[in-house]
């Protein structure tokens, strides 16, 4: 994860935080931008006081990359693959 996509991350993990104490810091950032941001989203509402949710959506893509925006960290990637197995 390049700087400016860390920031980001960083910022949406922050806002998410604001709204929502309880959940574990290291979970939100083991997601990809696009999921905290959809569940950013999901606890402000789609006209909240973030602003518009297709607005931002294309401002983060714009920012980060298109393939930065949809990926998942590599170290939450490979936890969540070994964590799925089917017993």
């Amino acid at each position: 994860m390049n700087p400016l996509q860390a920031l980001v991350s960083r910022l949406i993990v922050n806002r998410i935080l604001d709204a929502c104490k309880d959940i574990p810091r290291p979970t939100l950032e083991g997601m990809s931008i696009a999921s905290q941001l959809d569940f950013l989203f999901l606890l402000r509402g789609h006209y909240g006081s973030i602003g518009n949710f297709w607005s931002t959506q294309k401002a983060v893509m714009f920012l980060v990359g298109e393939e930065a925006y949809w990926r998942w960290p590599e170290e939450a990637g490979a936890k969540a693959s070994a964590n799925n197995t089917v017993n």
